[in-house]
């Protein structure tokens, strides 16, 4: 997607889960106005519906409420052992703390690759 600048930028798609609680909603009205994201707000009824979702939209970004009551982040993470590269974002509504947690693939050519998937930023 190219700016006004002429520059190409990219837009990451987000995938805000349970939309439908006042957290998520907020959450999702708080990135929507970011023109780097591509937001994505569902209410999922169940875990089967996640994934779905998640395949459906195939979202950069997963953003879950900590309190969810459809699933846990280790499961989720389970559950989409499959499924590309993604972050996904832990958000609690009892405090100010975040759980980030990371899927990348890379293939090891070299034993060195090891330390720089160890250096990864």
């Amino acid at each position: 997607m190219k700016s006004a600048n002429g520059r190409y930028t990219t837009t990451q798609r987000v995938l805000v889960i349970d939309n439908d609680s006042i957290m998520g909603a907020g959450v999702e009205t708080l990135l929507a106005n970011s023109e780097k994201l591509q937001v994505i707000g569902t209410a999922p009824q169940n875990e089967d519906d996640i994934v779905h979702d998640v395949w459906q939209f195939s979202p950069d970004v997963i953003i879950l409420n900590y309190q969810s009551q459809l699933t846990t982040p280790v499961r989720l993470l389970s559950l989409l052992n499959n499924y590309r590269s993604f972050r996904l974002i832990v958000v609690s509504e009892d405090d100010n703390m975040m759980e980030v947690y990371e899927k990348r693939q890379f293939t090891a050519r070299h034993h060195s690759d090891l330390a720089t998937a160890v250096q990864w930023n």
